[in-house]
């Protein structure tokens, strides 16, 4: 997959702003409920925010001025899409089940 786990440093409240604002124009992918984005407390006590990005939008924020550290390369896993059957492996089992039921 051509996926990484990069810190960008905040610096304050109206940095975290734009940060985000150009977050949303990339389309970076965020869903506080699964944890993602989140901050940390990174070395020097400086505050950074964790995201998944692509290469895309890892250019976009080059672009927009950003510096940031890779902290995971996911690179080196598989993609699952590659690993998932196409059929649908409840398919019979539904189909029997139904079938011994009969209709009302």
């Amino acid at each position: 997959m051509e996926l990484w786990r990069i810190a960008i440093p905040v610096e304050d409240a109206a940095d975290r702003r734009q940060l985000f604002a150009l977050l949303r124009e990339l389309h970076v992918p965020m869903d506080p409920c699964s944890g993602d984005p989140h901050f940390r407390t990174g070395a020097g006590g400086r505050q950074q925010l964790l995201v998944v990005v692509d290469a895309r939008m890892q250019e976009g924020l080059r672009k927009g001025g950003r510096t940031f550290e890779i902290v995971r390369d996911f690179r080196d896993l598989p993609d699952p899409i590659r690993y998932v059957s196409p059929k649908n492996r409840y398919a019979e089992p539904l189909a029997r089940l139904r079938a011994s039921k009969g209709r009302r």
